[in-house]
């Protein structure tokens, strides 16, 4: 249930990011599907699209980017308690994730000549999931800061590749539907960081790391 309300979500912000589809007519016209009977449409199961084309796979990495960060932003509180990290040790520990974060990227045109789109997100998806583990496993400063450099070199490299993907979604489709995909990054962050905080706050951190 929890999954099929997750997917009724996203559905339903992509009738916000799509607007009106069109098809053109035998006669060469063009007819405009309304939003909403469209929208109804897809959130029914037997309705779901077809997960082998480009832009459902893309949905689906956007998707995990905004779980992983989501579980983590809900879990900070129980984490840095468990690891024994003050306010001032957890501001060293993002900005020194941030720089990690900014420092990867400039590594992705070199790795970018050697390895498709596709090939770096199927490393960096499981990968990301690890980290993600394992910082919110974390019960000590050193496992703490090394997890959260970790996570922030792990989510530069990913946010690369998967916005280079999109780009050449958004080229073949020839919409500007980036708003879109961004949208769905921010709408599955925050539904993840509720429901992190909430399952981090029963079972504890690593609970949250199982489900993501």
């Amino acid at each position: 249930r929890l999954t099929y309300a997750c997917w009724s979500l996203l559905m339903a912000f992509e009738l916000v990011g799509w607007g009106k589809t069109c098809r053109r007519s035998p006669a060469g016209g063009v007819r405009h599907k309304p939003v909403a009977a469209y929208g109804l449409l897809r959130l029914v199961p037997w309705s779901m699209p077809n997960f082998r084309s480009p832009r459902a796979a893309l949905m689906l990495v956007l998707a995990s980017f905004g779980a992983s960060v989501g579980a983590w932003a809900g879990a900070i509180p129980l984490v840095t308690t468990a690891s024994h990290i003050d306010n001032y040790a957890f501001g060293i520990g993002l900005t020194a994730s941030s720089l990690a974060t900014v420092g990867v990227m400039s590594l992705g045109g070199f790795l970018g000549k050697y390895l498709s789109n596709r090939a770096m997100l199927l490393i960096i998806i499981p990968l990301l999931a690890l980290v993600t583990i394992a910082l919110l496993m974390s019960a000590s400063p050193t496992p703490f800061f090394a997890g959260l450099i970790a996570f922030g070199a792990v989510l530069g490299i990913k946010d690369i590749f998967m916005n280079a993907e999109a780009s050449a979604i958004v080229h073949d489709v020839g919409r500007p539907i980036v708003t879109a995909f961004h949208g769905r990054v921010s709408m599955t962050i925050a539904l993840f960081a509720i429901l992190s905080s909430y399952v981090a706050n029963l079972f504890g951190p690593l609970a949250m790391g199982m489900i993501v």
